[in-house]
């Protein structure tokens, strides 16, 4: 048979499969195809074959296998002498060298395909390599370079380039967020989705979606809304072959669990985008679930699940230190874990690497990470007049909150440090400051509920708003809530001289106690019972 006719044949039935979403099968008929030349000559269609290689093998998360293709195109269009497949090839080769975070080597690539297009009349891959250049200042926190950038890039677009509009417009709705007002920003959005849904590009289209749940979430902080956003990009990619973008929809929305106390449903979320980052080789977005399920981990107290996904991280961290955003996650996770056992000065060191990397941002990561370090200093904290420093940038940092639970929990867990440091008085001060605000999230309640019996001066009704939050910690499974709680009624009725009650209570206290102690890792017990004052 003609080998021509061969070559055409496997070509046409791999597009066939690729649109019918067989990937693995559409790869192997390409490779049928390659073998079909046995290096016997080169043509156009070989480098066709190998950038589609490319781009199917990455489609499956087989990112080396990828970048090997992308390369063999790369030599292809060096015998064939064709520098705009030369500048194709290149710009794929950088975009995997980014996506694996590998910035210098991306900047590298991207410098070569520049170089070659000072010779060359051709817009397509200059924009392309504007676009490499957008994420690479992006990544690099260089918000005005990637302005300036995309800026110039536009002005390149016209009617026959809306696919590169479109990117280059939701880049900028991102670059501007912080510069433009809300509906600045949507209409930036808005006006990408006109471009991408004029081509009918389900890629373009999904990425406008994740980018208006972020809008929501952050910006806006109307978390039900950007739900709203992120499950229907989970619906509408869950059987695409844009397994990233679905990857996004569920950590995006475990991110959004964690922030509203569902924390079970977070780490459900978490875990999904976890193991699809994995198998799509999507480093990034496997720190970002880790390091969601760490926090979601401790604020169930299961430490030693959020040791282990730590622990799991630091190996990816060490393979891909450049991971940007989320890397200041992954400091924040370890921040937040060291600052429950007790190391506080490991702690701080990791809460200002975090601070740092995000210094250029205004965003809720951000603003947690300025909370952490000054709960952190109240805790290290030996005079009052740092104290009451740390209050006040506390005070101000929630200015960016619009949750009123959120604001609430933080004021209350606050509130809890400082009672236990013997800053009592301190405490109810701060506290009276937003007594006029009432929770509605019932795991907030609680704290609210708690701190209202240590402030009562009535016996009969300061046992009952205790024992009433003893019965919902329970419920809600607030091991720490209902230690404490357990504490305070068993003092309670010291101070009644009522001994029977009071062993009963005690006991119960130190059983809890127990049992808060028995998940946190062994080498960490004695730093946590120092930390939490247990010894008495």
């Amino acid at each position: 048979m003609n080998k021509d006719y061969m070559i055409d044949r496997y070509i046409k039935e791999a597009d066939a499969m690729e649109k019918r979403n067989q990937i693995n099968l559409a790869i192997e008929t390409l490779e049928k195809a390659i073998d079909v030349y046995n290096n016997e000559k080169m043509d156009e269609r070989l480098f066709n074959i190998n950038m589609k290689l490319g781009e199917l093998n990455g489609i499956i998360g087989q990112t080396d296998y990828s970048l090997q293709f992308y390369n063999k195109a790369y030599e292809n269009s060096i015998i064939l002498e064709n520098k705009l497949y030369m500048v194709d090839a290149l710009v794929k080769i950088s975009q995997i060298y980014f996506h694996m975070r590998m910035i210098d080597k991306s900047i590298e690539i991207t410098e070569k395909a520049e170089n070659i297009l000072e010779d060359i009349d051709y817009i397509q891959g200059k924009l392309e390599v504007y676009l490499q250049w957008i994420s690479v200042y992006y990544v690099k926190n260089e918000y005005f370079k990637a302005r300036e950038i995309g800026n110039i890039a536009l002005k390149l677009c016209g009617e026959d380039s809306l696919i590169y509009k479109g990117r280059i417009l939701n880049y900028l709705a991102r670059l501007y967020s912080d510069i433009s007002s809300l509906d600045e920003h949507l209409n930036l959005l808005n006006q990408a989705l006109e471009c991408f849904e004029k081509l009918g590009l389900e890629m373009g289209i999904l990425g406008i979606i994740n980018n208006l749940g972020t809008v929501y979430s952050e910006k806006v902080q109307d978390n039900d809304k950007a739900l709203e956003y992120f499950y229907s990009l989970k619906e509408k990619s869950e059987n695409t072959n844009y397994k990233v973008l679905n990857i996004y929809a569920y950590n995006n929305s475990a991110e959004i669990y964690l922030r509203t106390f569902k924390y079970e449903k977070s780490i459900l979320y978490g875990s999904v985008g976890r193991e699809r980052a994995e198998k799509s080789n999507a480093t990034y977005a496997e720190i970002y679930a880790y390091a969601l399920l760490v926090n979601a981990n401790i604020k169930i107290f299961d430490y030693e699940k959020a040791y282990f996904n730590l622990q799991q991280v630091d190996e990816k961290v060490k393979k891909y230190p450049n991971q940007a955003t989320e890397i200041a996650w992954y400091f924040k996770s370890l921040a937040i874990f060291y600052s429950k056992m007790g190391q506080l000065e490991k702690a701080r060191k990791f809460i200002a690497e975090a601070l740092k990397m995000l210094e250029q941002e205004k965003s809720i990561i951000k603003w947690d990470c300025i909370l952490i370090s000054e709960i952190i200093n109240i805790k290290k904290a030996n005079k009052k007049i740092d104290i009451l420093n740390s209050i006040e940038g506390i005070k101000s940092n929630l200015l960016n909150y619009k949750s009123k639970d959120i604001i609430l929990n933080n004021v209350y867990e606050v509130v809890i440090k400082l009672i236990n440091k013997g800053y009592k008085e301190i405490a109810f001060d701060f506290l009276k400051e937003y007594n006029i605000y009432s929770p509605e999230n019932k795991r907030v309640e609680i704290k609210q509920r708690y701190l209202k019996a240590l402030q009562c001066d009535k016996s009969e009704e300061k046992i009952n708003i205790l024992m009433n939050t003893l019965k919902e910690a329970k419920e809600t499974n607030d091991l720490k809530i209902y230690w404490i709680t357990l504490q305070a009624i068993a003092e309670h009725y010291k101070e009644k001289n009522d001994k029977e009650k009071f062993t009963k209570y005690n006991e119960e206290t130190i059983k809890a106690a127990e049992d808060l102690l028995s998940r946190v890792p062994k080498e960490f017990r004695q730093s946590f019972i120092s930390y939490n004052n247990m010894y008495n």
